[in-house]
């Protein structure tokens, strides 16, 4: 209850929204981490690392059981203990799955800690038909950064400062995104848009972003993709990992996003 309280107070203090913090030691057992100042992705690495933990812990603690129930030796005392190590373990493996499932059940972003240290909007625009005409999103960098925070969309860019990557971004990737953030209610994690790539890049046009993999987010798209209701986010095509690449990837073909680098790649 403590750490519900205290991400409430984060999600729920404006004050905090420029805050920056830099990552100084690698988060074991999550895959990729968070760099520069991104304290919301580096809470959410905390919390994928402590919810990998516990089966684990459970797991070692367990066999501690079992070796101590093996090597009694007929010791009703040790054998007691044993048993209430191993009941002990599975009970904590249940509270903590109920404590997931009770906070997913309430809203699937407590389970992400999509928290973004801002106010959500409550508004949302990015009606268009996916076909992503180029035009430049309206005000400065910094304009269209705060738009996307305001939404509650998170930003987790590395390599280039955030003024750099959304510098030229497109009015259809931006309501875009807001609007999947708004209808999806999941985490959307922003991890890289405008880049100096090749001619026709849709990076370098600034149609094209790079979001978080995310199951909810992958299950939410996959599943708009079955009843092809992608165009309401003026999303024209998706390409993936191979793990999500049947499920999920649109007009791609044979290309696939490396798995080394584990990303939605959405095109507007």
């Amino acid at each position: 209850m403590l750490l519900v309280g205290f991400f409430v107070f984060l999600s729920a203090t404006p004050a905090l929204a420029a805050l920056e913090y830099k990552t100084l030691e690698a988060i074991p057992l999550i895959g990729s981490q968070p760099s520069g100042n991104d304290f919301p992705a580096y809470l959410q690495g905390l919390y994928n690392f402590a919810f990998l933990a516990i089966p684990l812990c459970a797991l070692f603690m367990i066999s501690v059981g079992g070796f101590m129930y093996l090597t009694s030796g007929g010791n009703t005392s040790q054998m007691g203990t044993a048993k209430e190590i191993i009941f002990d373990s599975i009970i904590g493996i249940f509270i903590a799955f109920l404590a997931w499932l009770f906070l997913y059940v309430i809203n699937p972003d407590l389970v992400n800690i999509n928290i973004g240290l801002n106010q959500a909007s409550t508004t949302g625009t990015g009606t268009g038909t996916g076909t992503g005409t180029g035009t430049p999103a309206t005000g400065s960098a910094a304009d269209i950064i705060k738009r996307l925070r305001d939404a509650g969309v998170g930003i987790s860019i590395s390599g280039r400062s955030e003024e750099e990557a959304f510098t030229g971004i497109s009015e259809s990737a931006v309501a875009g995104v807001i609007k999947l953030k708004k209808d999806c209610g999941c985490a959307v994690t922003i991890t890289s848009a405008v880049r100096p790539e090749s001619n026709g890049s849709a990076h370098q046009s600034g149609n094209a972003m790079d979001l978080r993999e995310d199951l909810i987010l992958g299950s939410y798209l996959a599943n708009k993709k079955t009843s092809a209701q992608l165009g309401q986010f003026n999303i024209s095509k998706i390409c993936t990992t191979p793990s999500w690449y049947d499920r999920l990837s649109t007009n791609c073909g044979t290309f696939t996003e490396p798995a080394s680098s584990p990303h939605f790649h959405l095109q507007f």
